[in-house]
């Protein structure tokens, strides 16, 4: 499974990081502090699952996600962010989640189990055989 995992504040991104690799150890990270240097990776990459963050310099997760979705329809979106005001607006932007900071493994597996049992078609066994229990 290839996951992308934005957010511009590099601490905030290695904690994230360590969150979803306890998770999904077999899952494929890609981790950018500069969302444009994700969304190029992006255009070459078909991306299972992005974790982005909403309020970053450049490019803003809102934005970054209408972006991701356009170039991969399939592309789960789960917002990772310390903001609640956001919620309403990310869901309009094909959030598949919205997790509030500081991110822990338990609210990553939580996410990806309510992927799994929801929206989720294409990925569903990838992310069953992925996801630790």
């Amino acid at each position: 499974m290839n996951l992308l995992l934005i957010d511009d504040e590099p601490l905030l991104l290695m904690q994230l990081e360590g969150a979803v690799k306890e998770v999904l150890p077999d899952g494929q990270l890609h981790s950018f502090v500069k969302a444009r240097e994700g969304l190029e990776y992006a255009k070459t990459e078909k991306v299972d699952v992005a974790f982005l963050d909403i309020q970053m310099r450049g490019i803003d997760g809102l934005s970054l996600a209408k972006e991701l979705v356009a170039l991969h329809p399939d592309t789960n979106i789960v917002f990772c962010t310390g903001f609640v005001e956001y919620a309403l607006d990310a869901y309009d932007a094909y959030a598949s989640d919205y997790l509030l900071k500081p991110i822990s493994p338990e609210a990553i597996r939580k996410a990806m189990k309510r992927l799994l049992a929801g929206s989720l078609k294409r990925n569903r066994k990838r992310i069953g055989k992925l996801l630790k229990t």
